[in-house]
């Protein structure tokens, strides 16, 4: 298993490498989004972001923006979303990013439940090819299942041969962590691990909210040993820390994890 963070695009990208870096991380998943890492930022940086990766011994993985759309009723706007997610696909590209992940949840009440389940499945499949043209998978991240079901993740990983980001805390909304893993676990190349009580989408800190981790690192362990990002959304970044520290003794068993920290 490879443990990463994922950057506050609030703060400078350059700082929040750095403190992934004194954290140990093995990886930094960047969110290529405004304010502090839009792709324009990256492409002026890249020379020191890359040396700075390379310095940490860091993999590279990317996210784009959340509240891009997949499906709008205004083609001129969906468009404009496209162009900028293929300019975040560039910008990780850049920065020799292995794997991306994708949103595809807030959708407009506009448009009806079949055009955006269809919407979806034709951006989707539009975004992979862009992915595969740059070398990087792209995955697509669940959310709950009032966005998108489990059936329509279905449908949609058979039509496209997307690969997901199993997000465990938007499964934990609606109780949905043990079903999901059992009907897409083939699926799963990369994993977001952050804390709620299954109603709102926090992003606690592991151990500060109701999931279960013990039981969730089980059933994930049976077929899964990949990246696992922590994705803690707290201005106190101390909380990132702890978290690792704890969701790397749910892994691996206190007295592994203990020993990881000792100097030989």
């Amino acid at each position: 298993m490879l443990l990463g963070a994922m950057n506050n695009p609030r703060n400078r990208l350059l700082d929040e490498l750095c403190l992934f870096g004194e954290l140990s991380f093995d990886f930094a998943e960047i969110t290529i989004e405004a304010k502090g890492a839009t792709p324009e930022t990256i492409m002026r940086e890249k020379r020191r972001i890359n040396d700075l990766v390379s310095s940490y011994n860091f993999g590279v993985l990317g996210h784009l923006p959340w509240y891009f759309h997949v499906v709008h009723p205004y083609p001129s706007i969906l468009k404009a979303y496209e162009r900028e997610n293929i300019k975040a696909l560039d910008a990780a590209s850049a920065l020799k990013a292995e794997k991306v992940t994708i949103h595809v949840e807030f959708f407009p009440t506009l448009v009806d439940r079949k055009e955006l389940v269809e919407g979806t499945i034709r951006m989707v499949g539009k975004m992979k090819r862009e992915a595969e043209e740059r070398g990087i998978l792209l995955c697509v991240e669940n959310m709950d299942t009032a966005s998108f079901t489990i059936n329509e993740f279905r449908r949609l990983v058979d039509e496209t041969g997307v690969k997901i980001t199993f997000d465990v805390g938007h499964a934990n909304i609606g109780g949905n962590i043990g079903p999901f893993m059992r009907r897409l676990k083939k699926e799963i190349a990369h994993v977001h691990a952050h804390d709620n009580f299954g109603k709102d989408d926090l992003h606690l800190p592991i151990g500060a909210g109701g999931i279960d981790w013990k039981e969730t690192a089980g059933m994930l362990k049976k077929f899964y040993d990949g990246t696992v990002t922590l994705e803690i959304h707290s201005h106190e970044r101390d909380y990132l820390r702890i978290s690792k520290e704890k969701f790397e003794e749910i892994w691996y068993g206190k007295k592994k994890a203990r020993k990881m920290y000792e100097y030989p």
